[in-house]
């Protein structure tokens, strides 16, 4: 069944069952040189078998299909929506097989209940004609089986963010074509994290972008933090073009009890420094190349 797939299945790449997180994820798996935490996917399919039986969604999202895209109600119905996703009771053969794999995941991390990112990976993320990126749930940190299936939901409730719904009545897309896989993947503990490109997304100029910051990367995503950066050559020996470092005044990091994150404060001395050395940035940046 097509419900739960490891990050090795081979349809695990295919974007219309574990959208654009999902499937670019089990493709950066097979690039060499590059790790990949571990994971496995929820697929689109989940999505739809868990709604299928839910005669109130049904009757809702039509409503939301009805309503004139400025209609005042937009908000209401979508908030609406996601209760009825957040309390939708999960088919049994579903939360069987999310534990059975978020058990074989904490076996081969060697933790009883390993953290893990659940996130939302959307079909409609990141297509050509539409960035949906940022749109969509992400929860970090969560541990044990009961946080997952509550995330899991959660995500797929994010389909109905008020920010999710906008953008789709604005491109002309169907709230019924939104459908979302969730990425449930191994927590890593980082010093620092963030972005690297193969060009400079503000510019569109050709050259190797790394952003980073102390901590998780979910401040550089969010804009909460203001990152270090780094600008390299595109083609070999890869000279740094231009770095500039950033306030880094707070960093997010892993509750030290229960799920979740944290925001704490840098201590000035340390934010004062590059959060990665030149060279370690240049690796980043490499590896957005293979």
């Amino acid at each position: 069944s097509m419900l739960v797939l490891a990050r090795s299945h081979s349809k695990c790449t295919d974007s219309s069952l574990t959208g654009g997180k999902g499937s670019s994820l089990a493709v950066l798996s097979m690039v060499n040189g590059v790790t990949v935490p571990d994971f496995f996917v929820v697929s689109t399919s989940a999505f739809q078998v868990a709604l299928a039986s839910c005669t109130p969604f049904y009757e809702t999202l039509s409503q939301l299909e009805n309503l004139d895209t400025d209609d005042a109600e937009v908000e209401n119905v979508a908030h609406k929506l996601k209760q009825i996703v957040n309390d939708i009771p999960l088919p049994q053969d579903l939360t069987e097989r999310l534990s059975t794999f978020y058990h074989k995941l904490c076996a081969s991390e060697n933790i009883t209940d390993c953290p893990v990112a659940v996130r939302s990976s959307a079909t409609t993320e990141d297509t050509a004609e539409a960035s949906f990126a940022g749109q969509h749930s992400t929860y970090l940190n969560q541990i044990g089986i009961d946080s997952v299936l509550k995330s899991v939901r959660r995500c797929w409730a994010s389909v109905f963010n008020r920010r999710a719904v906008e953008y789709r009545n604005r491109l002309k897309i169907p709230h019924e074509e939104a459908l979302v896989a969730v990425v449930v993947q191994v927590m890593v503990d980082p010093i620092a994290a963030g972005t690297g490109f193969s060009v400079e997304i503000s510019t569109g100029f050709d050259g190797l972008h790394v952003a980073a910051a102390y901590g998780l990367g979910e401040g550089v995503v969010s804009g909460d933090v203001t990152s270090d950066e780094w600008l390299f050559q595109p083609s070999s020996p890869h000279r740094l073009i231009k770095k500039t470092r950033g306030s880094k005044s707070i960093q997010y990091i892993r509750k030290e009890d229960g799920s979740g994150i944290e925001k704490f404060s840098v201590p000035p001395e340390r934010a004062e420094q590059f959060c990665l050395t030149t060279g370690k940035a240049r690796e980043v940046a490499l590896a957005t190349k293979s």
